[in-house]
């Protein structure tokens, strides 16, 4: 759960180009229609995809898919689908923090957001775009550098399991 906090966090990065005060309004007007891929620096396989409310996570740990309503998450050979509700944390939460409880702050450079003991601070770098994440939970901290932010163009079935691309898994289905 820890290393998908911090990969869903890394989602954000990818949403930020503003570099002074209003970095929320302009974090917002660029979310819409925006897909993009996001490489983490020190982790070569990592990469994080999202295009509005869905997102897929490929690392050599952890592997999800969420188109918007549905979740699989591949653990061995078994991917669990759930439908996760807004009290499980989820990338597109911080767009609209206070409708998920979450308070933000702008500071310089740098956003935060807080709901009871979980904290993301996203920071803009010097080119006014997202440089770093830092995720803290009261098990661990967690700090992310971006490699690399690309725009793409994905189809909707990209941010869902695709059981026959995997044959050896078996699905549970928990919900």
């Amino acid at each position: 759960m820890k290393r998908l906090a911090i990969l869903l966090a890394s989602l954000l990065l990818a949403q930020f180009s503003a570099a002074q005060a209003g970095l929320f309004e302009r974090l917002k007007s660029q979310l819409a229609d925006t897909p993009f891929s996001v490489e983490v620096e020190g982790r070569e396989n990592d990469c994080v995809e999202m295009y509005g409310r869905a997102f897929r996570v490929f690392t050599d740990e952890l592997k999800l898919w969420y188109d918007g309503k549905t979740l699989w998450h591949l653990k061995g050979d078994e991917v669990y689908v759930s439908e996760p509700d807004h009290t499980e944390f989820m990338p597109y939460q911080l767009f609209t923090p206070s409708t998920y409880g979450f308070t933000m702050t702008e500071g310089n450079r740098q956003l935060k957001f807080v709901k009871q003991d979980f904290s993301v601070v996203i920071g803009i770098g010097n080119d006014g775009l997202p440089s770093r994440v830092e995720v803290r939970t009261p098990d661990a901290q967690f700090d992310l550098r971006l490699k690399e932010l690309r725009k793409c163009s994905f189809e909707p079935d990209h941010f869902r399991f695709d059981a026959a691309s995997w044959p050896h898994v078996e699905v549970v289905d928990l919900r």
